[in-house]
């Protein structure tokens, strides 16, 4: 979610592997594929991340996404929208109902922000900002 929200760098993803590796008696292939992934296409090291075997557990995904989101973009500006964009994109995802209506009453607040003028982008921030702290207990958890 880091990767495609593009908070997270691929250089974060590679240092992540190379840490499982050291501490690794026998490292997997997909550590050693993710640790080398420095050149591959995007959408390669997105499905080498999606190959990783084990059932993710996404509501500690996304508020590990928020608690990165808390330190990257503590507020939002107007143009910081594709970010929200973006992050309404994991409604798709199965994580909790209390992230989904969030991210759906930020989405439709932006839908309504074309037609209004920027007065109501405080708006907008509250709600993202009310997000943001669904991941709050996360927040030393991340760089």
């Amino acid at each position: 979610m880091g990767l495609e929200l593009e908070i997270c760098s691929r250089t974060e993803l590679i240092a992540w592997a190379d840490d499982l590796i050291e501490l690794s008696d026998q490292p997997k292939d997909w550590m050693i594929e993710l640790a080398t992934s420095q050149k591959q296409h995007i959408l390669d090291v997105f499905h080498l991340l999606r190959s990783i075997p084990g059932k993710a557990n996404l509501d500690i995904s996304f508020k590990l996404l928020l608690a990165k989101l808390m330190k990257e973009y503590p507020t939002v500006a107007l143009e910081d929208i594709r970010i929200l964009r973006k992050l309404y994109s994991f409604t798709d995802f199965e994580i909790s109902y209390n992230f989904k209506a969030c991210l759906y009453k930020i989405d439709s607040e932006l839908d309504w922000l074309d037609s209004l003028d920027d007065d109501n982008w405080p708006v907008v921030q509250r709600d993202y900002e009310n997000l943001l702290a669904l991941g709050a207990d996360y927040k030393d958890w991340v760089d």
